[in-house]
């Protein structure tokens, strides 16, 4: 499963769609996946602004590149 949320503001959502472009160029077949999740939140206000949080879920490893 891949997710692309915004959080607080949509001026990062452009950032996050070209990154989830590049998580499915990666990982084909992620958005279908039930046992695999990436999460791109865009505009998180925490402690401090982050632009983007990616957090991934994965039952087996994956191979990652650069």
């Amino acid at each position: 499963m891949l997710r692309v949320v915004t959080v607080s503001s949509s001026f990062e959502r452009g950032n996050a769609e070209r990154l989830a472009a590049l998580v499915r160029a990666a990982w084909p077949g992620i958005e279908s996946s039930q046992a695999d999740e990436v999460t791109i939140a865009a505009g998180l206000k925490l402690v401090r602004e982050s632009d983007l949080l990616v957090t991934f879920a994965f039952e087996r490893p994956r191979p990652m590149g650069p």
